[in-house]
């Protein structure tokens, strides 16, 4: 039995809501919602947003374009070294404390 990546997705062989995070664009989504975005297409690829080309997933998260993320753990891990990478680069990051009281 032959299944595209949307199809066992979609049949739960791969689990729809594990994470996928676009470091480009700084955009977490589901799995799911990556396929309906256009990000990931139906046979498992990532789609360059820039040059439409399509990569495997794994070389996409071993490259730095994506981080797939499938517990809370790893998605601290994954912000982390996406952080790194990008401090690497020269990018700098300043990390405050979100104030949630509104003012």
């Amino acid at each position: 039995m032959h299944l595209t990546f949307r199809a066992a997705v979609d049949q739960g062989v791969i689990d729809p809501d594990s994470l996928l995070h676009d470091i480009e664009s700084s955009q977490t989504v589901t799995i799911r919602e990556a396929i309906n975005k256009n990000i990931v297409d139906s046979d498992g690829k990532y789609v360059d947003p820039k040059t439409h080309s399509k990569i495997p997933l794994s070389e996409a998260s071993r490259t730095g374009l994506i981080a797939l993320i499938a517990s809370p753990m790893q998605a601290a891990q994954a912000v982390t070294e996406a952080v790194k990478r990008r401090d690497a680069e020269g990018f700098k990051f300043k990390i405050e404390s979100l104030d949630d009281s509104g003012n």
